[in-house]
């Protein structure tokens, strides 16, 4: 079966799905891309970009004129990147405004990431608290939300990794929403990605499902780096 058929399958009476990612590969935004394109029903799409930005994004979908998302500070770097402001990520908006000029369907899209760091608390349970907030603000029961995240945050466990534990966002989103929810786990089996450097996938990346708990998990044979807008160091 196809990723697409799986995860319709898999999502079929769920309210809100959560696809965990590896950062920073060519091929996991593009098979999302299909999957949207293809999808024939009305969905909110949760994407990892600060709050703030979300003014960009609204005047993009308005007027499919690219200058909005090429403003937004989001896509104008590539130095100290984790990936997911990837030239791939920007193709999957401008596809999905593609689409929608085509079809009479209602889509949203929103940025859910925290926007404003508290100095005084750690910066990882102020981002899994925060885009739990933001996911429940565009959660409803007429339509599938979906929310494309890091692997760790779409885990429904806590991380606990050595010293260091959080409760991860699909653990919070878990508590609240049950069986509404389905977390979906996408990791190369090899290749190479891009994540403040280039890197090859090793073991720890291929068994990013047994750090957490999904209710799938797709492995895809091999991924490749992604790449950055013209301006940032690679494009």
């Amino acid at each position: 079966m196809s990723f697409g058929s799986v995860v319709l399958e898999k999502v079929c009476g769920k309210g809100l799905v959560l696809f965990g990612e590896l950062h920073g590969t060519r091929e996991i935004p593009l098979m999302l891309s299909d999957f949207f394109l293809d999808y024939t029903k009305d969905f909110n799409l949760c994407l990892e970009i600060p709050e703030d930005e979300q003014f960009f994004v609204d005047q993009f979908f308005k007027t499919g004129e690219d200058r909005y998302l090429l403003e937004m500070p989001f896509f104008s770097y590539s130095e100290c990147s984790d990936g997911r402001n990837s030239k791939e990520y920007f193709l999957l908006m401008k596809k999905l405004y593609a689409k929608l000029k085509k079809v009479n369907l209602k889509v949203g899209v929103f940025c859910i990431d925290i926007g404003e760091i508290n100095s005084e608390f750690p910066v990882q349970e102020q981002r899994e608290e925060k885009m739990v907030e933001n996911i429940l603000k565009h959660y409803c029961k007429w339509c599938v939300t979906f929310v494309i995240v890091g692997n760790i945050h779409a885990s429904k466990k806590p991380f606990v990794l050595g010293k260091v534990f959080f409760l991860t966002m699909g653990s919070l989103l878990g508590e609240r929403l049950k069986s509404e929810l389905v977390s979906i786990n996408i990791v190369p089996k090899s290749g190479s990605y891009f994540n403040n450097i280039l890197k090859k996938i090793d073991s720890a990346d291929r068994n990013l499902d047994l750090l957490g708990d999904y209710d799938l998990t797709w492995v895809i044979e091999k991924s490749s780096a992604c790449t950055f807008m013209k301006g940032g160091k690679r494009f």
